[in-house]
């Protein structure tokens, strides 16, 4: 049980402490106001990126510009994921539009990711039911650099939006509400 302890208290402490209730509230607040700080500044970022890429004046500062800039545009990624949960803004509908909107710029479509995650949560390391872990993770360095790269990612993730405005859903995390029906154009 000391050990226990001990442990907890270097956790808390390599975060700089456990957080008392009254900040824990505050920083759990949904706010539009800090979420549109937050959106603008990630979007002022990939401008200022983009445009270095845009601007550079050979392929020798262009690659590096956009790896940059590719690196920012992941990190649409955790606002998409926030907008999923609901939490970055205060009123649900604006974080269906930004996540709608974020999940374009990361082919990631924000009502399907809903699902996954959720059925990711509420199954996690469940090698039956969560959906994380239906594709096999890279086992070596070769696959590991192919990953990283995303090339396999956006394929499937084109690929799975194809199907779906085809009208081919058949992932097990999705509602059937949310599956076509023969009364859909």
């Amino acid at each position: 049980m000391l050990a226990l302890m001990s442990q907890r208290t270097m956790l808390d402490d390599s975060y700089g402490g456990a957080l008392d209730r009254e900040r824990l509230k505050m920083l759990m607040t949904r706010s539009n106001r800090r979420g549109g700080r937050r959106l603008a500044g990630h979007l002022a970022i990939l401008l200022g990126t983009g445009t270095s890429v845009a601007m550079a004046p050979s392929l020798w500062w262009q690659v590096p510009a956009m790896i940059v800039h590719e690196g920012v545009l992941i990190g649409l990624f955790c606002g998409l994921h926030e907008t999923v949960h609901r939490t970055a803004f205060r009123g649900r509908r604006v974080n269906d539009v930004v996540a709608t909107v974020l999940g374009f710029f990361v082919f990631v479509p924000a009502v399907h990711f809903r699902a996954f995650h959720m059925d990711h949560q509420r199954f996690t390391q469940d090698p039956e039911n969560d959906p994380e872990l239906i594709t096999a993770k890279p086992v070596s360095l070769a696959p590991y650099f192919w990953h990283v790269l995303g090339i396999p990612f956006t394929r499937d993730q084109v690929a799975g939006i194809v199907r779906h405005a085809l009208g081919r859903v058949s992932d097990s995390f999705v509602a059937g509400t949310d599956r076509p029906t023969d009364r859909d154009p």
